[in-house]
């Protein structure tokens, strides 16, 4: 019944206290306390007003007021009202400056409206609704059971006590609404004349005149929003809890409620609109679920009502069937109030121009779609959720794709969500027509320019893969896994599900790995086959460029390794590239391989501090995986040289692996002549190619063999086998050598020389004091090399490019030479070391002057280095200061003499 014309039949309202509540107070007198204020407190005005006489009410005694409340309520609502319109109106003084802080911290403590008393911790008197956020779960509870006495005293003045709560939550702590700012005397029209969104705007502007207001408001601010945003969803469960059997569904509270919301939703002032949205959501989702609630109950009622030979024969069944229209009735009357909140609320504001309006609207869209599909999942609902697709911010976009992903998770799979006519109707139904009309946009959605949107997209596309709603899933899953040319971590550990289907969708095109050369019975199983599609995505994603390789690989094995086992099968990639299978596959195919192999084997090899239980047991994992990778590369490795040595493109990788072997781990498999193979087969490696990148990866390659520890025997094999390299290479330069001893009377071919003195270069660069020995027998051939540049000037004959580049790489060989035996050098350096620099200092001069730019240019650069190098070393020996001032001044005259 409204209130104002009848009271409320049966309504007994009083503050209560559950034993679950008491018992969590652990203090014998504040349980009495609260036992003593429920017998006695039944004071109908608010727990913060003052009656006419200035006395507050809880000193009066204690009244009993019936439900419609008397003349005495209402006269002491209008006193109390007129006293707060008067001091807004300003015949009461304002606070001056300073307020906005003041009511910031009246807010938070949660102190009574006159801020003369400060509030104990343990102070469970009754408060206004707002002033319990923060504060104890019991509080709360105590004080809406305080509000629903004071609304069944006089529904009208608690209304727009409520109101008034809404508006100081919202940052406008002296908001007041009461019964006398209506100029109506019919106490029915109250509401109606207040209640407007005149009403709320009037409010709004009076605080923006008088200054008073909390900056930033409460949900904006950053350090206290999520809790009062929590609060303030509390506050409207429980107040739906507490009146969910009587006040709920009596056409007054609430629906009035709802329209004040609606008014606050539509202000100017952003805070207002904001609490006035999230409050009227949260009504709208607990109101969804109480409906929800009804409807299972109501079910259950009825077939119990229909059984044969129900206890109570015809009477119990007319009270079932009774029950059961009481409980429908309910549920209608809740539906019809969430279609309120939902029409001036949701649709109104989903568009608003903040973007955390829109975000909140549409997550209780999509919780109310989870709760009640037979009402919201329809088109007319999911098209909000569409549309927002399309917003101008990610926290909107990933919001409408996490509400969808949930709905779609909840009842995609739904066999019956309701019944149309008779039959049943399964969530794919409700959901097709919406996935087929916005499907292009959810593909769109995985290129999104937010990673964050970008990656709730993929995993949305691999739902709706799962649940057969996409139109053609072939190509809906080739046009997703193109984003791996992003290479982006997270996006490659979304797509490790749409690629496992497309893997699996075209293993039975692939071809079948044939046996291994050498090896009987080694072919490779179709597990291994996929990874083939897995190098090609890298290719692809690197967009055909060898050197983009390593990255897209060691990404891709970073972020789908976890996923996808196939990308650390290291027997798999074996038999793939040693069988035949591959023969006949692209030169481009077969690097990919060689490079996901190796950036597996980087993400193997790379250590992790363990911190957890956890992380022990992964790492465990990953040491368990390395020494299986470097048994699999001591028994591979040799053929793997062998039969991609020779190729430009997949050397890199395949001398990565040659860096990640461990030879601890793959001893039992270097056993014997293994090993010697595999340095045979790196040296043929080292030969075949001529460019300069090439040689350097060779000579990288072998830097990593000679500096493992765990395998003392193999790594003596190695620098054994590495000097032997150092003299082939010096002895292919003694033509070089006996053709600068002699007058040249025929050409000499320096090209081939350089190709030699680049490799010998390389080389001496990995171990300068190991090649440094078998650089004696061509000892005065740099100075000899100058001379026959000199001697192209006095001919007045063009500079040969194989002798320039001989020149340069002989001067730079021997600077490296040189600065490696002065920066192992603790003491004063020898004679010899010393003497050795000066001659080459003195080259290095002569050099500056050559007729070949480029050798003056490398002859200048080499000499500020070598400086640099010897003279920080020697000043940081032994030296007297003296002998070190003598030999600056005998440089100086050097360099005098040589024109520097």
């Amino acid at each position: 019944s409204r209130i104002g014309n009848q009271p409320l039949p049966g309504v007994a309202v009083r503050p209560f206290m559950s034993r679950r509540d008491l018992a969590g107070l652990g203090d014998s007198n504040v349980i009495e306390e609260g036992r003593s204020r429920r017998r006695s407190s039944v004071s109908v005005a608010p727990p913060d007003s003052k009656s006419d006489s200035g006395q507050s009410d809880s000193d009066n005694e204690p009244s009993l007021t019936s439900a419609r409340g008397p003349k005495k309520g209402r006269a002491s609502g209008a006193a109390n009202g007129a006293e707060a319109s008067a001091s807004k109106s300003g015949r009461t003084p304002a606070r001056a400056s300073g307020a906005t802080k003041e009511g910031t911290s009246r807010r938070k403590s949660g102190a009574q409206p006159d801020g003369d008393a400060e509030v104990d911790e343990f102070d469970l008197k009754p408060r206004r609704l707002e002033q319990c956020f923060g504060e104890n779960a019991l509080l709360l509870s105590i004080s809406i059971d305080s509000f629903l006495e004071r609304y069944s005293a006089d529904g009208a003045a608690a209304v727009l006590e409520l109101a008034t709560s809404l508006m100081n939550a919202s940052g406008l702590p002296d908001a007041s609404l009461t019964i006398a700012d209506a100029d109506v005397d019919d106490e029915e029209e109250v509401l109606e004349a207040l209640i407007t969104n005149n009403t709320c705007e009037r409010l709004v502007d009076e605080a923006q005149e008088r200054m008073i207001f909390v900056e930033p408001y409460p949900l904006a601010d950053k350090k206290t929003g999520k809790r009062h945003l929590k609060d303030l969803t509390a506050l409207w469960r429980q107040l739906i809890d507490k009146t969910q059997h009587e006040v709920l569904f009596d056409g007054v509270l609430f629906p009035w409620v709802i329209e004040w919301m609606c008014a606050m939703s539509q202000s100017k002032h952003r805070g207002v609109r904001h609490t006035g949205t999230e409050a009227g959501m949260a009504l709208m989702v607990r109101m969804t679920e109480l409906a929800v609630e009804l409807a299972t109950q109501a079910t259950a009622k009825q077939r119990q009502a229909s059984k044969p030979g129900k206890k109570g024969g015809a009477g119990m069944a007319a009270i079932l069937k009774e029950e059961v229209q009481r409980l429908q009735q309910n549920e209608t009357a809740l539906e019809e109030m969430v279609t309120a909140a939902f029409t001036g609320l949701f649709v109104e504001r989903y568009r608003d121009r903040a973007e955390e309006v829109r975000a909140s609207c549409l997550s209780a869209l999509g919780r109310v779609m989870q709760l009640h599909p037979s009402m919201f999942l329809a088109d007319t609902y999911l098209k909000y959720l569409g549309w927002s697709l399309s917003d101008m911010a990610a926290a909107v976009r990933a919001a409408s794709l996490s509400q969808l992903s949930a709905v779609y998770t909840a009842h995609g799979a739904a066999e019956e969500i309701c019944r149309v006519e008779g039959k049943p109707v399964s969530g794919a139904e409700r959901l097709l027509n919406f996935t087929r009309r916005f499907e292009s946009r959810f593909i769109e959605m995985v290129r999104d320019v937010d990673v964050k949107v970008a990656v709730e997209a993929i995993k949305f596309v691999d739902l709706l893969h799962d649940l057969d709603l996409l139109a053609d899933k072939a190509q809906a899953v080739r046009e997703v896994v193109r984003v791996m040319r992003n290479n982006e971590p997270s996006q490659l550990k979304a797509l490790v599900p749409l690629v496992n289907k497309q893997m699996e969708a075209g293993a039975a095109g692939l071809p079948s790995s044939g046996k291994r050369k050498g090896k009987k019975g080694a072919a490779g199983g179709a597990a291994s086959q996929p990874i083939v599609q897995l190098a090609s995505y890298a290719w692809d994603t690197a967009g055909g460029e060898a050197e983009k390789m390593p990255e897209v690989c060691l990404k891709m094995a970073l972020a789908m390794s976890d996923k996808q086992p196939l990308l650390l099968d290291w027997t798999g990639y074996t038999d793939l590239l040693l069988g035949e299978a591959l023969d006949d596959a692209a030169e481009h195919l077969q690097g990919a391989l060689l490079y996901l192999m190796s950036a597996g084997a980087v993400f193997v090899n790379s250590i992790k501090e363990p911190a957890t239980p956890r992380k022990k047991r992964a790492l465990a994992d990953q040491d368990e995986r390395a020494l299986a990778l470097s048994a699999e590369l001591g028994r591979s490795l040799t053929e793997l040289l062998e039969k991609y040595g020779a190729q430009r493109e997949a050397l890199p990788a395949l001398l990565g692996l040659v860096g990640q072997l461990r030879l601890r781990g793959a001893q039992a498999a270097l056993k014997g002549p293994a090993f010697g193979s595999l340095l045979e087969q790196l040296e043929a490696c080292f030969f075949k190619h001529n460019d300069a990148t090439s040689i350097a990866l060779c000579a990288g390659a072998w830097s990593e063999l000679m500096q493992q520890p765990g395998a003392p025997t193999l790594e003596e094999q190695a620098r054994a086998r590495f000097r032997k390299l150092s003299s082939k290479l010096v002895a292919a330069l003694k033509p070089l050598d006996a053709h600068t001893k002699k007058k040249p009377t025929a050409p000499f071919a320096f090209d081939e020389a350089a190709i030699a003195m680049s490799r010998l270069a390389r080389l001496v660069t990995v171990q300068p004091q190991a090649a440094a020995a078998a650089l004696k027998p061509i000892d005065g051939l740099g100075e000899r090399l100058v001379a026959a540049v000199e001697a192209r000037k006095e001919e007045r004959a063009p500079a040969d490019g194989g002798l320039v580049a001989c020149t340069t790489l002989l001067l730079q060989l021997e600077t490296t030479v040189l600065c490696a035996a002065f920066s192992e050098v603790y003491d004063e350096p020898s004679e010899a070391v010393l003497e050795k620099r000066d001659d080459l200092l003195l080259l290095l001069g002569r050099a500056l002057h050559a007729p070949s730019a480029a050798v003056a240019r490398l002859a200048a650069a080499l000499l500020a280095w070598l400086l640099q190098s010897t003279c920080s070393i020697e000043k940081g020996s032994g030296a007297s200061e003296e002998a070190e001032e003598a030999e600056e001044e005998e440089e100086e005259e050097e360099e005098r003499e040589q024109g520097v």
